[in-house]
């Protein structure tokens, strides 16, 4: 699909609850619509990607009246993995300055968020020593916001 402006949209997930579709290189969009008490509501998450993923979350009414800006950066967790000590994981948790989340909605179960850090100004190495510890936490739609 060629965008007004020039250049493609790829759209890369379409169901009935989710779609998921790239404007640019560097942005992801996905819209979902989730069930709430009074109708339904839509979780909007945007991902920019400049070199490394960054997540803005907004739930929508079906009005498209902005009713919450979700901060999922504390939803991210560190765990340290039987295979690395505990020296190692504190020095790989102490040397990063991680502030960036990345959230996405899971494709087969678009009631659940997918949130996990980041990994910008690493390297390979450090990102590859890194991925063990950074996991992924699913939160769970309960009608009002993720949990």
């Amino acid at each position: 699909m060629t965008i007004a402006m020039g250049g493609d949209i790829t759209l890369t997930h379409l169901s009935p609850q989710l779609i998921v579709f790239h404007p640019s290189k560097v942005l992801t969009m996905e819209y979902a619509k989730l069930p709430s008490e009074a109708d339904s509501v839509y979780c909007v998450i945007s991902t920019y990607k400049a070199p490394e993923a960054e997540s803005y979350v907004k739930i929508y009414d079906k009005d498209w009246k902005l009713l919450s800006l979700l901060d999922v950066s504390d939803k991210a967790k560190l765990a340290r993995p039987d295979t690395i000590s505990e020296a190692r994981f504190e020095e790989l948790i102490h040397t990063q300055d991680i502030k960036m989340t990345m959230a996405s909605i899971d494709k087969k179960d678009s009631q659940t968020l997918n949130v996990q850090f980041s990994m910008p100004m690493m390297d390979s190495e450090e990102k590859k020593a890194f991925l063990p510890v950074n996991l992924q936490t699913s939160l769970k739609w309960d009608g009002k916001t993720f949990n």
